[in-house]
């Protein structure tokens, strides 16, 4: 199945970050469907076969100017990798931004709503699952467009939008590390663990536990060891 190109947007997620931007919420594209409803295609010539979906060309009727913000979880996963080449250059960047500023957002709530202790495997998790990596990313995106007569006004929008919710991010990220212990002291019980753990007496008790746990069922050896060392 061919790649979603264009991520699906909620109205609702962007008018809370304020990208309630035009050339998105507005931007329509030509689609056709089959006499039976079902999904949404992108039109090709009757009577040819499409390269990228069978049943395009089956598809009944003249192409239905739809908004594209309202449909595209509607449109065929095959024809939803044509939409980009029916967009301008300039609304695929803005879209394109949008949906990474989303899913940043989205990132900073799960974050802050986390509930586990806060250990240093997991900061490094959430650090390389950060927002900050695609920064480049949406400055890339936006640079053109921000020069431009046309969308320049609604890609500063974008712009803004996503430096606030980089700075949330990096705002929990700074919440997560001062809850963190302390390094020096995750680094010394890591190496005492690391030391026990080559006493074989450990072992040989951990492996008495496994056992009475086990009892007659012949349950799989559970390990205890290492959920003490996991912990």
């Amino acid at each position: 199945m061919a790649r979603r190109d264009l991520e699906v947007l909620a109205h609702a997620d962007l008018e809370r970050l304020g990208m309630v931007l035009p050339a998105v919420t507005e931007a329509t594209v030509g689609l056709v469907r089959s006499g039976g409803g079902g999904k949404w295609h992108v039109p090709t010539e009757k009577k040819k076969r499409s390269e990228h979906c069978q049943h395009a060309a089956r598809a009944a009727g003249e192409p239905n100017e739809l908004v594209l913000l309202d449909v595209l979880d509607q449109v065929c996963a095959r024809c939803a990798g044509q939409l980009p080449a029916r967009l301008p250059d300039a609304v695929v960047a803005l879209w394109r931004a949008c949906s990474l500023t989303v899913a940043a957002d989205r990132f900073v709530g799960s974050l802050r709503e986390d509930t586990r202790a806060r250990t240093w495997l997991g900061y490094a998790i959430a650090l390389d699952r950060s927002p900050r990596k695609d920064d480049a990313r949406v400055r890339e995106l936006l640079r053109p467009v921000l020069l431009g007569d046309e969308f320049g006004a609604q890609a500063w929008k974008a712009m803004a939008s996503w430096s606030q919710v980089l700075e949330r991010a990096e705002e929990q990220l700074a919440v997560y590390r001062e809850a963190a212990p302390p390094t020096v002291a995750s680094v010394t019980v890591g190496a005492a663990l690391d030391a026990v753990g080559r006493e074989a007496a450990v072992h040989e008790q951990a492996r008495v536990l496994e056992r009475a746990v086990g009892g007659d069922r012949r349950w799989t050896e559970v390990g205890v060891w290492d959920c003490v060392r996991l912990s």
